[in-house]
């Protein structure tokens, strides 16, 4: 298996600019023992890829993107070069719009039917009918935190789970000097502070859109690195004791602070003002040189013991109803990794607005990101 280092993966800076070619297109299309994947960051682990290989004999290639304006660059380009793309919902409808999709027929992916139909009536929000794509599996964006670093610098009865304790300036200069990192994503980022100043999550005024970067630019001083890249390791490190991250990333931050034999306890909550809600879906290129291997691994992911594997490495839930069967307690009765119903009335739905509001909140995001980036405070 090639997996191009990510991230950010050999084809794409991590500011969305296309750079030099990946490993991928080294492999001539002609090879029908390749799968060509572009991939959602880590979101699906090498090891169940690598067990795919070994049981069809495919050689899996993969190019990963960090944010949704990665692949918003890809998608410009008015061409998807893959067989199979793993990726957020939110860059669906643009995909779909612009033709680059094929349909998905029941009978070329037999185990669909064993997705969970709440998150298929969720991920209809980007597809319609599910016609272009399947759901694999879904997450939050909150707050991961060291408790013990909180606890040292607000006390005790610090809301852990409230945005006040990243947009309240006075709250989040307190934890600068442990360190405090923001995912590097202006869609989820502009929804998540329209919605703690109780604004709609999806407006693109620029009366919003303004509102939305002046609150970031008040806890600007406070944020030590905006990066999507990196945090999971800050977070395992101690590097950083405070972030804005999705629940994977929290948890996987979790187990791999255990793995380095560090005694710190991290932490994840849904923030009681509401959050962004995405979904990983899957897809297959109009211009995939073998749909059929698409499918194949479309088909081996719904596996239940195949996606509860994944979502024990990861955090990230399964699309596939009977994975919970396998699926560790520590994750599946997390209500912060794993909310039920009733926790979902303050979700939103992570959507793509049009192509002139993303240039506009990426240009107010770059004003407020732009300023050389402080050091990571250490320990």
């Amino acid at each position: 298996m090639l997996i191009a280092p990510a991230p950010p993966s050999p084809a794409i800076k991590a500011s969305g600019v296309v750079e030099e070619k990946s490993e991928i297109d080294d492999i001539e299309p002609a090879d029908s023992n390749a799968i060509r994947i572009l991939l959602w960051r880590d979101v699906v682990g090498p090891d169940i890829f690598s067990a795919f290989e070994n049981e069809s004999g495919l050689n899996i290639l993969v190019d990963r993107y960090n944010t949704f304006e990665d692949l918003a660059v890809i998608m410009e380009s008015g061409r998807l070069q893959y067989d199979l793309i793993i990726a957020s919902g939110m860059g669906l409808p643009s995909m779909i719009e612009r033709g680059l999709l094929q349909t998905l027929s029941p009978e070329s992916v037999p185990r669909a039917v064993t997705l969970d139909p709440a998150v298929l009536e969720r991920a209809e929000i980007y597809d319609p009918g599910n016609s272009y794509s399947l759901p694999l599996m879904w997450g939050t964006v909150g707050l991961a935190f060291d408790r013990a670093k909180i606890t040292e610098k607000l006390g005790a009865s610090a809301k852990i789970n409230s945005w006040s304790l990243l947009f309240n300036p006075t709250e989040v200069r307190a934890l600068a000097s442990c360190g405090v990192q923001v995912v590097d994503a202006p869609g989820g980022v502009f929804s998540i502070a329209l919605t703690y100043l109780n604004r709609p999550y999806d407006s693109a005024t620029v009366e919003d859109t303004d509102a939305a970067a002046r609150l970031w630019e008040s806890v600007r001083p406070s944020i030590a690195k905006f990066s999507t890249a990196d945090v999971v390791d800050n977070l395992a490190r101690g590097d950083v004791c405070f972030a804005m991250v999705s629940s994977g990333d929290a948890y996987q931050a979790a187990a791999q602070s255990r793995a380095l034999g560090v005694v710190r306890d991290i932490d994840y909550a849904i923030p009681m003002e509401g959050t962004v809600l995405w979904h990983v879906v899957s897809a297959v290129p109009i211009e995939a040189a073998y749909p059929d291997h698409a499918m194949s691994l479309i088909n081996y992911l719904m596996r239940p013991e195949v996606a509860a594997r994944n979502t024990n490495a990861t955090g990230f839930i399964s699309a596939v109803r009977d994975a919970a069967l396998y699926v560790k307690p520590e994750i599946k009765n997390d209500l912060s990794l794993n909310p039920d119903v009733d926790n979902f009335n303050n979700l939103v739905p992570e959507m793509a607005t049009s192509e002139e509001d993303i240039l506009m909140r990426r240009k107010f995001w770059q004003l407020i990101n732009t300023p050389q980036q402080q050091d990571l405070v250490p320990n």
